[in-house]
This record gives C-alpha cells, structure tokens and sequence, in this order.
C-alpha cells in the first residue's frame, strides 16, 4: 500500500469512527463517550442531539442492539456472533442479540455483477446460463441468488456483498482501539473488550472466506452419506472461490418461514425426529457438527428429512472431550461431586486450583441433586450442560468456544423438536446416543484399549530408557547439561525466615540486658545504697527499651510500606 493509499485508508477509518461515536451518543453513551475522551474525534463543534426519550427507556442490552443495527453489516454480523458466545459478553446481551434483523436491503444487482465478473471473468457466461436478479435471501455480509448452471442443474449463489471485507477492515480496526480503550472500564463489570475483538476477528475470518463454508458442507455431507433424511447441499467447487459459493438449490421449505401448524402431523414428526438424531450423532459420535442448526439454517425436506444450510460456523469434539463428556454423565447420574467438578473442570480447560471453591462445589451440587439417579433414559443433556457450564462461567471459568457451540447445537435442536412438535418426546431418541457414547469410555472394548495403550506406552518407555540414559550422562560428560531449580515465592519465605531471625536475636538481647541489669540492682542493693553498679543497670534497661522500641518502629514501617 503506497503513502497516499495509506493516507486515504487512515481518512476513511477516522471518518468512519466519528460516526461510530456519534452512534454511541445518540443512544445514550454519553458519559462513557465522554470518560474514555472519545469526542474529540467528532468533528469540531459537532455534537449529536439529545437521547430519544424511547431509547432512554430501553434496558442497556436493547440500545446496544440498536446501536448495532445502525452501525450496518459489520456490526450486526459481530452481534449474532456474540449471540453464541455468552462466555464474552452477558448473557443478557447474548439473548438480546439473537434479535439483530439480518435482513438488510439487497445490493443493487449490478454490484453483485461486477463482483462476479470479477471472480469469474470471461468464464462467468460458461458457467451460468442464468442468475436472477432478485436475491432469495440478504444477509449482513452477503446474499443469496438463483441461479441455472451450463449444465442444467439448479443452484443457488451465495456471494459477500461487494467491498464488505474493507468495511470489515475499517471496522474491525475501529474495534480495536475502542475495545483497548474500554478495556479496564468493563473489566469491572466481568468480561474484556480486547478479548472479544480477537475472537470476533477470528470469526469473521472465516466467515468471508466462503471456501471453508464448502469444506465443512462437504465433510458433513460425507459423514450422512448413505442417510438419505439428512441432506447438506452439494457444492458446485468450479463455480465457487473465496468470495463466491455454489450450492446445489434444495427443494423444500426453509423452517423459519414455515407455517408450522400447515405442515403434516406426520411431516413434523419425522422432521424432528431426524433433526435430533443428525444432530446428537453429529455432536457425540462424529466428533464435528454444525455450530448453528436455527430454523433459518433448517430445510423441511418433502420426505420429512432435514436440510442443514449455512455450514460456516462448525465445532470439534476429540475423542478426549468425548470422554469426559461420558466422564459427567456418568458422574452426575452417580451423583459423586469430586468426579463432577473433576470432569466440569477439565471440559472447561480451566485451572485445577477452582475445583477447591466452596461456592462453586455447593453450586455444582445443586445441580447433582437434580439429575442424581436419573435414568440414562430420562437425562436431557443439553439442558444438564448448559447449567454445568452456567455454573462455570459464574465462577469466571472460561469454556472454550467448541463446548459452547456444542451446548448451544444440542439446546438449539431440542428447541426446534419442541417448536415443530410440542408433543416429541426428544430423550427416547437421545439415549441410544449417551448410551453408545458411554459404551466407548466405559464398555469391555474401551477398557482393554486402555490397557492395551497403556502397556505398550510402558514397554515402550522400557524400550528407550537405556538410550535416552545415555544421552543425558552424555550431557553430563560435556558439561552441556545444567538442573536449575526455582521455587516460586522463595524469596518471601527467605525474607520471613531472616525477619524471624532478627526478632529473636533483638529479643534475645533486649531479655539478657534486662536480666543483667537487674541482677546488678539486687547486687548494689545489698549495700543499701545506689552506687556506680545500678548506674549500669539503669543504662542497661534504657537500652532494653530503646532496642524494643526501635524493632517495632521498624516492624510498623514495613507493615506501610507494604500497604502502599
């Protein structure tokens, strides 16, 4: 980038911050504006008109949601992320975001064009015979058109809104230095701006690279292979770049605009059957799932099947995370809190020292005491983990991002089976998932893969321990090795142990004077007059006491110091 592309991507940052702040202000942000010295990037005597009385009213939650909507694409697409991260903002906030209206005003078709053209050249015309120009769908950074391949086939276009990744850039940069500015003034209140910036940034990152959206809609598509109810549409890779995705058009009703109540008692049933068992074998046997299964992302297949659409927002669960998944079950059916706590924590990725925490313990025991000796039958996971991980997030233990999104598909999906069909009965069809889940950590084959690792890892440590002796005399012999020993907070204990020494030599000393002197007072007694030999003692208890005083002047002095 040259000076004077650098000047004008400087110019266009600072004109977009001015308007970001005078959005702040004109919600009623003023004090905040004002604390963290933001207006002075307003233009000069430029100052927004007074609070709407209707926005004053507002719970804060609401106005920022506004806030966001005025502010356009970027920030409406960082308000539905945050919606699914209530471990980085309150969950207040992350309720009231799921609100954010995502559909905006469509792009004029001719925009869109000249990005196609741009992405595809001279190729654009053999690829399509057709593209309407009116969108199926918009959204904050993108939106979608039909449209008919060369080769007949029906499909859909999703493309990014033309320039959208500058306005991110603009944007995000703005983000940054607002969040580091904000920093220590929302600390107080639980959660850090400058951490939600990353993750967000994160996000978006892969949000406008549309070849990872295929990536992940492909490998699910592979996992539900040979499951004709489960379908992800097929993607069109010749006809798809980083900007641009081709998708096969899936003939059904999107969920979020259907009437419900229209659709066939026996349609619905088999849809939320469906949903719930795509959804549990995505999350607890295939270990990769889709993070986001909401009504809009939802296709009423005509068999009664499920269409899973917008695959950009995925998660992982390892096998380890897996096991500890079956670890808590098990746990808390059990009803054995050091095991829960255990299993919570180590789900959590957070420090071991918590699981002492009197509050977090009662806490966790509560919920125990809900779901103590349920049958596996009876247990609703989802609902289970999302109070576990409530629990956590209360005691400032962070959850990573793929158990949020886990907790998130799993509740989402019983939502959705409650909504389409309030008389489903979601558990008769989870259990056999727990149930396999629980026969891979704790069943005959699962204990002897454990021993079997376990035995070779130890033969193999028996293997190498000659060689790997050698090495390190080796190391001794050249003098290339050194063992360095740190203990942390040695140097508190040093100074407490030579403060110690000190008082008790001062003691010693203030006691033998003390002694001393009056054994001489009890001698010069004896001559029934005060002599030299008491002017001695006398000096020696003045001494006592000024060596007394003295050491306690000293001991109050550091006690300030170290309070200052």
């Amino acid at each position: 980038m040259g000076p004077a592309s650098l000047i004008a991507d400087k110019f266009a940052t600072a004109k977009r911050a001015g308007s970001i702040i005078t959005s702040l202000m004109r919600h009623g942000y003023h004090d905040l504006v004002i604390e963290l010295r933001l207006d002075r990037f307003l233009p000069r005597g430029h100052r927004p008109e007074t609070v709407a009385e209707e926005i004053r009213r507002l719970p804060q939650a609401a106005r920022v949601r506004r806030t966001l909507e005025e502010l356009g694409p970027t920030f409406i697409k960082i308000g539905q992320i945050l919606s699914t991260r209530p471990d980085l903002v309150p969950q207040d906030w992350a309720d009231e975001f799921r609100n954010l209206q995502s559909d905006l005003a469509p792009t004029p078709w001719g925009d869109m064009q000249a990005l196609l053209k741009a992405e595809f050249g001279d190729r654009l015309d053999a690829l399509f015979t057709r593209i309407e120009h009116e969108p199926l769908a918009t959204a904050s950074i993108g939106q979608v058109h039909r449209a008919t391949l060369r080769s007949g086939e029906e499909v859909v276009i999703k493309a990014l809104r033309p320039g959208i990744r500058e306005t991110i850039h603009h944007d995000m940069e703005i983000f940054r230095g607002l969040a580091m500015m904000t920093d220590n003034y929302f600390a107080k209140r639980g959660y850090r701006p400058t951490e939600i910036v990353e993750q967000v940034s994160a996000e978006l990152e892969r949000e406008t690279d549309l070849l990872i959206e295929a990536h992940n809609t492909e490998r699910l598509a592979r996992d539900f292979a040979n499951d004709a109810t489960v379908r992800f549409p097929r993607v069109f890779r010749e006809a798809s770049t980083e900007s641009v995705l081709t998708l096969e058009y899936m003939d059904g009703v999107v969920l979020s605009r259907a009437d419900v109540a229209m659709l066939p008692k026996e349609t619905r049933r088999s849809f939320v059957e469906t949903l719930t068992r795509a959804v549990f074998t995505q999350c607890l046997e295939n270990g990769f799932f889709h993070a986001d299964p909401h009504p809009g992302n939802l296709i009423v297949m005509q068999n009664g099947g499920v269409c899973f659409l917008d695959c950009g927002m995925t998660g992982r669960v390892d096998p380890h995370t897996a096991g500890l998944l079956a670890d808590l079950t098990k746990s808390v059916v059990q009803g054995n809190l050091d095991e829960v706590i255990e299993a919570s924590i180590a789900l959590a990725d957070s420090d071991v020292a918590a699981t002492g925490s009197r509050g977090l313990r009662a806490s966790v025991w509560r919920i125990i005491d809900q779901f103590r000796d349920t049958p596996l039958r009876d247990l609703r996971l989802g609902r289970m983990l999302r109070m576990f991980f409530d629990v956590l997030q209360r005691y400032e233990l962070n959850c990573p991002a793929d158990m949020l999104y886990l907790i998130k598909a799993i509740s989402t999906a019983e939502g959705v089976a409650e909504q389409v069909d309030p008389t489903f009965d979601v558990i008769p069809h989870v259990r056999p998932h727990i149930e396999r889940l629980m026969r891979r950590r704790y069943g005959i084959r699962a204990m002897r893969r454990r021993i079997e690792r376990g035995m070779t890892g130890y033969a193999r440590l028996i293997e190498e321990f000659p060689s790997q002796l050698r090495i390190v005399f080796g190391l001794i012999r050249q003098k290339k090795m050194t063992i360095h020993l740190e203990h942390d907070g040695i140097d508190r204990l040093t100074d407490t142990v030579d403060s110690a020494s000190f008082n008790i030599s001062v003691a010693t000393l203030v006691a033998s004077l003390i002694v001393s002197s009056s054994v001489l007072v009890l001698a010069d007694s004896l001559d029934r007059e005060l002599g030299w030999i008491t002017a001695i003692a006398i000096i020696g208890y003045v001494s006592a006491g000024g060596f007394a005083m003295a050491r306690t002047a000293l001991a109050l002095w550091g006690r300030i110091r170290r309070r200052m």
